[in-house]
C-alpha cells in the first residue's frame, strides 16, 4: 500500500488552518482520513482535540507551513501567498497508521 499521498494546497491548508478553502469538504474529509489512518466520522470533526491533533499530524510532516501567517481573511488570497512561498500545487502526506 502507498504510504504517501500528494493532495492538493488548499485542502492541506484546510487541515491546519480549520478553514474550508475550497469546496468540496468530501475532499477535506478524505485527507484527513488519509492523515490519521482510520476512518473519521463526521460528528468527530467538531470535536477541537481532533482539529489539533489533524493539524499537528500535518505540520510535523510538513513544517514549513507554520511558516504562513496564521490569520486567514480572504481564502484565494491565502492559497495564492501559500503556493508562492512554497513554489508548489501539491503537498505530500504520509498516511497514519
Amino acid at each position: 500500500m502507498n504510504r504517501v499521498q500528494a493532495f492538493p494546497i488548499h485542502i492541506v491548508l484546510s487541515l491546519t488552518t480549520g478553514v474550508l478553502m475550497r469546496k468540496p469538504f468530501s475532499d477535506v474529509h478524505e485527507c484527513i482520513e488519509w492523515v490519521l489512518g482510520r476512518p473519521v466520522f463526521t460528528h468527530e470533526l467538531a470535536s477541537k482535540k481532533l482539529s489539533d491533533i489533524i493539524a499537528t499530524v500535518v505540520l510535523s510532516q510538513l513544517p514549513v507551513l507554520e511558516e504562513l501567517p496564521e490569520y486567514v481573511d480572504d481564502t484565494e488570497n491565502y492559497i495564492s501567498v501559500a503556493m508562492k512561498i512554497l513554489c508548489v500545487r501539491e503537498l505530500p502526506l504520509l498516511r497514519g497508521q
